[in-house]
C-alpha cells in the first residue's frame, strides 16, 4: 500500500505524494546505497520497537475514551489481542516461504486462520468464502530483445537494458517486427491513429513513452488496435526515470510486452522519426501456470439493519518478497480484534446495540491490483439477496499499514477525493474524516491527512459513490523535520517522534517487513482510533441520512455499475501514482 502524505493540522492540508512502489528500481549504486540505509533505519527503529513490543504485553498507553461503567469499543482494544495475531501471521509466513503473496500457501494458510479464528472465538455470522480467479503470470528463464536499427543488430540485457512486463503474453524469439511510434503518450486512440508508420494488424510493434495515463491504459489501446506487440519507454525526466521499471499490462493480454530504459526508446522513436527503419525480436518465455483461486472472508454482526451495513476492510496478502507483518498483516489483525470486541460487546447485556450491521471483511489480491474489493463490489452489484445488494452498503472503513515504525497518525481526508466521485460520497467521506479528526484531537495527539489516490481497498467503493474513511501509520513516504517537530511536541513524553528523511516503514515491501518492524505504541493508538469511529457510526440511527443528507443513498446507476466501469476507474487511479 502507499499513499499521497501531508504535514499538516487541517483537512484542507497541502498534500504530498508518496508513491506506492511496485517495481524494483534497477540503479545499481543507488540500490546498494538503499538497503544499507534500510537495514540501518530498520535496525534503529526495530530496538525501539524491540522495548516497545516488551511492555506492549502489559501495559496500555495510548488513550482511551470513556470513564464510563458500560464500557467504549475502544477502551476493550490491547495490544496483547494484536501480539497473538501478529505472531500468528508471522509463523505462517515463516513456515510457508516467508510471504503471504496471493495464491500461495501462506496466503491460503491466512485465509484459514481468519476463518476458524471467527468461527471458534466469535458468534459472528461467517460467510463461505468469496472466491475469484487471479492471473499467475511467472517468466521461464530471461526474455531476450534483440533490435535491428537500420540493418544494424544490437543485443540488449535483460534488467539493465529492459524488463517484461508483467501478464503479457509470450514471444517465441523467431519473428523480426516491425515498430511503430506512438505519438504523445498512447493515451487517446487519436496518438494510436497517427501512429508512425501505421500500425499493421498484429504485425506491428508500438513504441510508447511513459505518462499521462497508466501503461495498463496503454496495454488496452495496443490491444484496440491489434498490435503485435508493446514497448513501452521510460521517459527520462529525471536522474531516476532512465531505467526500465516492473510495470504491468491488463490482465490475459495477447501479446508480448517489455520495457525499455529511455535510451534504447528514445533511439528508437529518433531514428523512426528520421526516416528510418527499426524492428525487433523478442523472446519471452511465459510459463502455463492456470489462475490463482483467491478468496475474500466476509463476517457480519447478528444485529443491526442488514439495509444499514457498514464494511469494515482490510487487505489479507503481502507482496512475495515479504512477510507483510505491518503491510497489511497489522490491518488484517485490526480488523479480527475490533470483529471479536464488536461481537463481545453486542453480546453483552448493558452494552447499546448497533441500529446498522457491520461486516468485516478481509480482501484478497490487493498487491495484484485491489480485485479481492474490486470482485466484492461488482458482485453486489446484481446480488438480488436482501443485505448483499450494492444499495445495502452505507460506508466503507479501510485499514492499511497501522504500525509503521517511523509512522505519523495519518488519516484519509475526503476532500481530497477526486471530483468525478460521487458528490454524496465525498460529503459523507468529510463527515467520516472529521470524526476522525475529533479522536486525535480530543486526546490531544497529532495527525496528518492523507489523500484518497486509489492505492487501496477503498477504491472500488469511492468508484460505487459509497462513503469511505480510514487510518495508515504510511508507507514510503518521508518523514520531514516540521512534521517530526510537530509530533515531537504533541505525542506523550516518552514516545519517539521518528527519524527525519527517513521513510515511514523502511522494511516497506521488503524482506524485514516481520513482526520486529511494528511499532506497538502507533499500532495500539490507530485501533483505538478505528475502533471509536466505529463504535460511533455503528451506533447512529440516523447514519444514512447523516452521510448522505436527504437523499438517504448514494450511488452510481446500476447500469454504469454492470459493465467493466468500477474496474477500468479503479484500476486507472491505483497504477497511476506508479505509473507517472
Amino acid at each position: 500500500m502507499g499513499h499521497e502524505y501531508a504535514d499538516g493540522g487541517g483537512d484542507k492540508g497541502i498534500f504530498v505524494n508518496c508513491i506506492k512502489s511496485k517495481r524494483i528500481l534497477i540503479l545499481s549504486g543507488f540500490t546498494v546505497a538503499l538497503v544499507i540505509t534500510v537495514i540501518a533505519l530498520a535496525t534503529a527503529l526495530g530496538v525501539a520497537n524491540k522495548k516497545l513490543s516488551e511492555k506492549a504485553a502489559t501495559v496500555s498507553s495510548s488513550p482511551t475514551t470513556s470513564a464510563s461503567l458500560i464500557p467504549s469499543l475502544s477502551s476493550t482494544i490491547t495490544v496483547k489481542q494484536m501480539i497473538a495475531h501478529l505472531q500468528a501471521l508471522q509463523n505462517i509466513s515463516s513456515t510457508t516461504g516467508g510471504n503471504r503473496f496471493t495464491g500461495s500457501n501462506g496466503f491460503n494458510k491466512t485465509v484459514s486462520y481468519i476463518v476458524d479464528y471467527l468461527r471458534t472465538k466469535t458468534n459472528l455470522e461467517v460467510h463461505t468464502l468469496e472466491y475469484f480467479s487471479v492471473p499467475n503470470y511467472q517468466l521461464d528463464g530471461e526474455p531476450t530483445l534483440i533490435i535491428d536499427f537500420n540493418g544494424t543488430r544490437d543485443n540488449y540485457t535483460y534488467a539493465t537494458d529492459f524488463t517484461d512486463m508483467q501478464y503479457a503474453s509470450r514471444a517465441y524469439g523467431n519473428l523480426s517486427q516491425p515498430v511503430s511510434v506512438i505519438p504523445e503518450f498512447g493515451c487517446f486512440p487519436v496518438d494510436w491513429e497517427r501512429a508512425n508508420p501505421k500500425i499493421q494488424n498484429r504485425t506491428t510493434v508500438a513504441l510508447v513513452k511513459r505518462g499521462q495515463c497508466t501503461s495498463v491504459e496503454k496495454s488496452r489501446l495496443a490491444a484496440k488496435y491489434d498490435v503485435g506487440g508493446l514497448l513501452v519507454y521510460n521517459d527520462g525526466a529525471s536522474w531516476d526515470r532512465n531505467d526500465p521499471l516492473n510495470f504491468r499490462v491488463g490482465f490475459y493480454t495477447s501479446f508480448p510486452a517489455l520495457f525499455l530504459s529511455f535510451d534504447i526508446g528514445n533511439r528508437i522513436k529518433q531514428i523512426i522519426d528520421f526516416n528510418g527503419t527499426v524492428e525487433v525480436t523478442m523472446k519471452v518465455t511465459v510459463e502455463d501456470l492456470d489462475d490463482f483461486n483467491v478468496s475474500n472472508v466476509c463476517a457480519d454482526t447478528r444485529s443491526g439493519n442488514i439495509s444499514k451495513t457498514i464494511v469494515v476492510g482490510s487487505h489479507t496478502d503481502s507482496v512475495k518478497e515479504s512477510s507483510g507483518i505491518n503491510d497489511n498483516g497489522s490491518g488484517t489483525a485490526a480488523n479480527l480484534v475490533l470483529a471479536t470486541n464488536v461481537d463481545s460487546l453486542l453480546n453483552t447485556p448493558s452494552y447499546p446495540k448497533y441500529p446498522n450491521r457491520i461486516r468485516f471483511c478481509w480482501w484478497g489480491a490487493e498487491e495484484v491490483g485491489l480485485r479481492g474489493s474490486i470482485h466484492h463490489i461488482k458482485q453486489a452489484v446484481n446480488n438480488t439477496k436482501p443485505g448483499e445488494n450494492l444499495r445495502d452498503y452505507l460506508v466503507n472503513l479501510n485499514l492499511d499499514m497501522l504500525a509503521s515504525p517511523n509512522f505519523n497518525f495519518g488519516i484519509f481526508s475526503g476532500s481530497s477525493i477526486d471530483n468525478s466521485t460521487d458528490e454524496k460520497a465525498i460529503n459523507g467521506s468529510i463527515l467520516l474524516t472529521n470524526l476522525f479528526i475529533k479522536y486525535f484531537n480530543d486526546n490531544k495527539l497529532p495527525w496528518s491527512p492523507i489523500a484518497f489516490d486509489g492505492r487501496s481497498d477503498y477504491g472500488p467503493f469511492l468508484a460505487a459513490g459509497k462513503a469511505c474513511a480510514g487510518l495508515t501509520t504510511g508507507g514510503d513516504a518521508i518523514k520531514t523535520q516540521d512534521e517530526r517537530d510537530r509530533y515531537a511536541a504533541q505525542l506523550p513524553q516518552g514516545e519517539n517522534a521518528g527519524i527525519v528523511n527517513a521513510m515511514l516503514d523502511p522494511c516497506y515491501h521488503n524482506k524485514c517487513d516481520t513482526i520486529e518492524n511494528i511499532n506497538w505504541y502507533a499500532y495500539e493508538v490507530m485501533v483505538k482510533a478505528a475502533a471509536f469511529v466505529l463504535e460511533n457510526i455503528g451506533q447512529r440511527s440516523d447514519l444514512d441520512t447523516w452521510l448522505y443528507s436527504s437523499l438517504v443513498q448514494s450511488g452510481r446507476s446500476e447500469d454504469m455499475l454492470k459493465y467493466e466501469i468500477i474496474e477500468n476507474t479503479v484500476l486507472s487511479q491505483y497504477y497511476r501514482k506508479t505509473d507517472l
